[in-house]
Order: structure tokens, then sequence, then C-alpha cells
């Protein structure tokens, strides 16, 4: 049995997602995302413009949205007169230009870097999720979109005060 290109099992297997590091420093955190094309052996996702990776990360303390970014990864083609083409069909047929392709190459592993402000003194829940989306363009009709990974991580308030709440019952 082939398996397609938009088939579940054969997106989640191409590409990884983890959260490599979470730190603070005072007031900011930093988390560093790597996404791996670990088992497609061709760019991901393929150079079609309906074809996109969306990496979100989003931040929350006491169950309050305080930081939220997507990524967006995906070849952008332009024909003569500098249109950004959206449809599959205008790909092959207009596209004079490549405007950006951040795609992932073969074995690749891309570090993306998110800093933002978060209070000290809470700690700071981080979920990152990594979706593969088929389907913008009007003549797609149905749209796929596939959650490859979601990785949950807590980075605990500031070190120094659950010490001293540690310490201080004794």
């Amino acid at each position: 049995q082939l398996l397609g290109g938009h088939e579940p099992t054969q997106v989640k297997r191409a590409v990884t997602v983890w959260i490599e590091s979470l730190s603070r420093e005072a007031e900011r955190v930093r988390a560093v995302v790597a996404v791996e094309n670990s088992g497609a052996g061709h760019y991901v996702p393929t150079g079609i413009p309906s074809r996109k990776l969306v990496l979100s990360l989003s931040a929350t303390q006491r169950r309050r949205v305080i930081f939220q970014r997507d990524l967006v990864y995906q070849r952008v083609m332009q024909d003569e007169h500098d249109r950004t083409l959206t449809e599959d069909w205008e790909i092959k047929l207009l596209s004079k230009r490549c405007l950006r392709d951040n795609r992932l190459a073969p074995l690749e592993v891309r570090r993306e870097t998110f800093v933002f402000n978060a209070a000290p003194d809470d700690d700071v829940d981080v979920n990152v999720r990594l979706d593969y989306v088929h389907g913008r363009g009007t003549a797609v009709t149905q749209g796929v979109e596939i959650r490859i990974a979601e990785v949950d991580q807590v980075l605990q308030r500031g070190l120094r005060e659950a010490e001293m709440k540690a310490g201080g019952g004794r």
C-alpha cells in the first residue's frame, strides 16, 4: 500500500520537533525550539504554495496567554508582475521568481529562538505545536490540517524564591 503525501502517518514521520532549551533571566524567557526534517528525503513541505508547516509557540502564566508566535515554513513564488501566487496550478504556469523559501532540507535541524517577557514570580507554561497545512487556495475545496507534534514544558518560577520557600519550613 502506497501512502499519500497528506496521509497523517507519513506527515508525522517526516518532521520532529522538541524544546531544546528553556531558560529565564529576570523577566526575560528564552525558548529554543528545534525542528528537524527527520524522514522526508526531500524538502518539507514540498514547493507547492498551498502546503506549509506552521510552528506555534504560546506561553501562559496563571492560564493567561502572555506570548504567542507562529512561524510558517513554505516556498512563496511570484509571477512576472510581483504578485504572490496562492493557487497550486499558478506555480507551474506563472511563477517567475522565488520571494521566500524557508522549507526544511532533508535531515536539516532548524533552531528557532523565541524571547519574551514573563513575570519572574510565576511558572511559565510553554506549548509548542507543529502543524502541516494544505489547502489555502480557492481551487482546493477542503483543506487538510495535521497536528505533527505538540510539546508542553513548564519553566519553574525563579529558583531563589523556590529555594527560600523549601528552606523556610525547616
